[in-house]
């Protein structure tokens, strides 16, 4: 009985000292704080994609200088294979792409330069936690060389080099995504 007395006393000092929260200040959220952190996280955001399209533009600069220094030792079969490959747009690629302004999802733009050429994207089932982003403007100085789908494609696979693997099947006119993370 006595166990009994003592167990309820000492269970209502434990729960008399959880009711009372007098003591807790409210937070305040200061909503123009957050409307802030947002629009300094897009600017970043537009500050990093600009950025990898200006590297994107530096690193093909910097593998043409490459593949020309390769090319010095090349026989005349080898370098002409280089030229094709290097030029090569696959089928129904050639599709001009005028005036194109998009930022966003890498593959959302994928998925309608694939349709406007005649390609099927194809997915993994699984969603990677990294959305693959590109910007493209085709009127700017760094976009003048954009000039049809395959050019696209191309931004996008060297924009996302380090998220996405992209294949373009012209037989079966596929483009086939895998994620790298």
């Amino acid at each position: 009985m006595l166990k009994k007395t003592l167990l309820a006393a000492t269970a209502s000092l434990a729960l008399s000292g959880c009711a009372a929260t007098s003591d807790i200040e409210p937070v305040k959220v200061d909503v123009s704080q957050v409307d802030y952190s947002e629009r300094a996280l897009v600017k970043a955001w537009d500050r990093l994609a600009e950025s990898a399209a200006i590297s994107a533009e530096a690193n093909l600069n910097l593998s043409k200088l490459a593949n020309g220094q390769a090319a010095q030792h090349m026989d005349e079969s080898d370098y002409m294979e280089f030229v094709f490959q290097s030029s090569y747009v696959p089928e129904g690629m050639e599709i001009e792409v005028d005036n194109l302004d998009y930022e966003g999802n890498a593959l959302s733009l994928l998925a309608l330069i694939a349709d406007m050429s005649g390609y099927t994207v194809v997915l993994p089932e699984y969603e990677t936690f990294v959305e693959p982003h590109v910007k493209i403007n085709t009127e700017s100085k760094y976009g003048s060389k954009i000039k049809n789908a395959k050019d696209v494609y191309d931004v996008i696979d060297r924009t996302n080099k380090d998220l996405l693997d992209m294949k373009i099947i012209e037989d079966s006119r596929l483009i086939i995504v895998n994620y790298l993370i």
